[in-house]
């Protein structure tokens, strides 16, 4: 029972920080340099910056068509969740605008602005809550054309929100910043989801199994042996599982190849690690 209740309280104060960063980035970087960002959030910004409109109330009437509509696509867990994620958000956007305003340059603001509301997104989307928005907006269009990726659509919405407002507010050289604000975000939400801690995984396919085994050990890095065998060939081989960190790379491709320069070797990206000698 105390467990529930202290991860309940964990979720909700992340929560509550993740849109309070959200309407930071907006209220102190974005809006000051009239900067906009792509999905509801950037159609928010423009209709503030040409009409004077309050981006949290726009937010959260745009988003409420897309809501109801997803609920038979993604079910009620998901609904209820980006319900609260983006009332929180648009609230908090049009409550904490006290926040100060310490930099006016578009290139600055940008960075900052996205940065700030990657990490508020981020630690949000952790606890399976989302701002709504474009992502919504995809998921409907790929209910009708799966074929489409999801990441080619959302960049697709973004382009088309930011190079409208750019001819609403008729400011095309915000496009930059917009895209640096929008790069921003995504590189730091994708740090948060997974792991800045990042590895790399080699799949070895070697005849001298004790060999490479004992080069990878001597750099401190646990082997994991799978038996195989060649399918045209039908032998006997072994395929060693290793994973290393970023700085050991070179060391384990040099290793192998002076164990068994016949080795056919496989480098691929971890995005996160769990176990002894990495992530606990």
């Amino acid at each position: 029972m105390k467990k529930k209740a202290a991860a309940l309280i964990q979720e909700i104060v992340c929560v509550l920080f993740g849109a309070m960063l959200f309407a930071a980035s907006i209220n102190m970087f974005l809006l000051p340099a009239g900067v906009v960002q792509g999905g509801i959030t950037g159609i928010a910004s423009a209709l503030n910056l040409k009409y004077g409109l309050d981006v949290g109330a726009v937010i959260v009437i745009a988003n409420i068509p897309l809501i109801l509509a997803n609920i038979k696509v993604n079910g009620w867990r998901f609904i209820v969740k980006t319900a609260i994620g983006v009332l929180l958000t648009g609230v908090f956007t049009d409550i904490l605008v006290f926040f100060p305003i310490t930099l006016t340059d578009p290139f600055l603001c940008a960075l900052f602005g996205g940065t700030l509301m990657g990490c508020g997104c981020g630690i949000m989307f952790t606890r399976g809550y989302t701002t709504g928005g474009t992502d919504l907006g995809v998921f409907l269009i790929r209910k009708r054309w799966q074929r489409l990726s999801v990441g080619n659509l959302t960049l697709i919405l973004d382009a088309i929100i930011i190079v409208g407002a750019a001819a609403l507010l008729n400011n095309w050289i915000g496009v930059f910043y917009s895209a640096l604000a929008v790069y921003s975000q995504t590189a730091v939400v994708d740090l948060i989801l997974n792991g800045a801690d990042r590895t790399k995984m080699f799949l070895i396919v070697t005849e001298c199994t004790d060999t490479v085994g004992k080069a990878l050990e001597a750099l401190d890095r646990g082997v994991t042996v799978l038996r195989g065998s060649g399918f045209h060939t039908d032998r006997d081989k072994s395929v060693l599982l290793c994973v290393v960190k970023p700085h050991q790379v070179y060391a384990a491709r040099h290793a192998v190849m002076q164990a068994d320069p016949a080795a056919f070797t496989i480098i691929a990206d971890c995005s996160q690690t769990y176990g002894e000698g990495f992530q606990e």
